[in-house]
C-alpha cells in the first residue's frame, strides 16, 4: 500500500496486519456466540443442556476469550507498533 508508506515487508505492515486478523477473529467469536444464545431452543431440555453446557464451557470459553485478550495485548505493546483501525 502506498498510503501507509510502509513497504509490504516491512515490521510495521505486519504487525497492522495482525492486528487486524485478530481483532476481525474476536469480533467474529462475539458476534457467533451472540448468535447461539439467540438462536438456542427454550424447550425445557433445551434449557438443562444449555444449563449445561455453560457449566462445563464455560472454562474453556474464558480461556478462548482470554487468549485473544492475551494476544491483542501483546499486539498492542509490541515494538513498532501501530494504531488500531477502530
Amino acid at each position: 500500500m502506498h498510503a501507509s508508506g510502509y513497504l509490504i515487508n516491512s515490521p510495521e505492515r505486519k504487525d497492522r496486519c495482525a492486528r487486524v486478523a485478530a481483532s476481525v477473529a474476536y469480533k467474529l467469536v462475539e458476534e457467533l456466540n451472540k448468535w447461539r444464545r439467540a438462536n438456542t431452543a427454550k424447550t425445557s431440555h433445551g434449557l438443562h443442556q444449555e444449563k449445561c453446557a455453560s457449566q462445563h464451557n464455560s472454562t474453556a470459553q474464558n480461556v478462548t476469550v482470554q487468549k485473544f485478550q492475551n494476544h491483542l495485548h501483546r499486539l498492542k505493546n509490541s515494538k513498532g507498533a501501530v494504531k488500531r483501525l477502530h
